[in-house]
């Protein structure tokens, strides 16, 4: 009877057979995937000592049908190091983006993994956002990046969807204009010892990118004291920094506030 069939139905259940659990010794069959996470070496290190002391209950790694590891790679990785057999199961259904789309309601992967998945996959968009959370990392918050980055207005629960989904996509090429135009004013308001505030960072984002503004008014006024006393809110800062920039100004910046929301005129 042939096992690997993905057509055979199992004569008393009826049930369609696509997979199967093997064990061997023969490290060299698997590949990691390259759309799977980056392996950890302390997290390898750790699960092998489990391992070792009966700490740990290994369930066999996930493969496709190439013999790439969807699922359970820090897994094969730690039983290889103790040179044990890798008990596998064979998903013959899986492709493509299955490493990433899986893992997309799994805890331990982060957004940054997501991320780093889609980037060595040769999404273009991943790659220059992964660029700037390197280049920018410790100025303002990942999730502002993301959403100036991709155009949304704020850090809600759909941008992170969208980014473990693929389907980010970088469309404001203004990004590292503004972020750089951060680090300075993130030294200038004394917050040289932590990120930017989110809510500030996106605010300030919004009034920074008005077709009125001068930017250098705008750097100006944004002093350490002024900084520590903004209220909570983006609408309520951004109603601060405009109510600020229009001090004294001849031709003020015009905004309203519809159902509590910041918008400029």
């Amino acid at each position: 009877m042939n096992i690997t069939s993905t057509n055979r139905f199992d004569a008393e259940t009826s049930d369609q057979v696509i997979g199967y659990i093997c064990k061997t010794y023969n490290y060299s069959k698997f590949h990691f995937d390259k759309l799977n996470r980056i392996v950890n070496e302390n997290s390898v290190n750790k699960l092998a000592k489990a391992i070792q002391e009966g700490n740990a209950k290994v369930q066999p790694i996930q493969v496709d049908s190439h013999f790439n590891i969807v699922d359970g790679q820090h897994r094969f990785a730690a039983l290889k190091k103790l040179r044990l057999p890798i008990v596998y199961y064979v998903d013959r259904l899986s492709y493509g983006m299955d490493a990433a789309v899986q893992n997309s309601e799994q805890r331990h992967w982060k957004l940054t993994d997501y991320i780093e998945s889609y980037k060595r996959s040769g999404n273009k968009n991943y790659a220059k956002l992964q660029k700037l959370m390197d280049e920018y990392k410790g100025i303002v918050s990942m999730s502002t990046i993301i959403a100036i980055a991709g155009g949304y207005k704020d850090t809600s629960g759909f941008v992170s969807k969208a980014v473990k989904q693929g389907k980010f996509v970088f469309v404001n090429e203004q990004t590292s204009d503004f972020l750089d135009y951060s680090v300075a004013v993130r030294k200038k308001v004394g917050a040289t010892r932590g990120i930017l505030r989110q809510s500030f960072s996106l605010s300030l984002y919004q009034i920074w990118s008005h077709k009125g503004i001068d930017k250098k008014r705008l750097f100006n006024i944004l002093t350490p004291e002024f900084y520590r006393t903004l209220p909570a809110g983006a609408s309520a800062i951004s109603q601060a920094i405009i109510d600020k920039y229009n001090y004294r100004l001849h031709e003020k910046i015009q905004y309203v506030l519809k159902n509590g929301v910041f918008h400029f005129s």
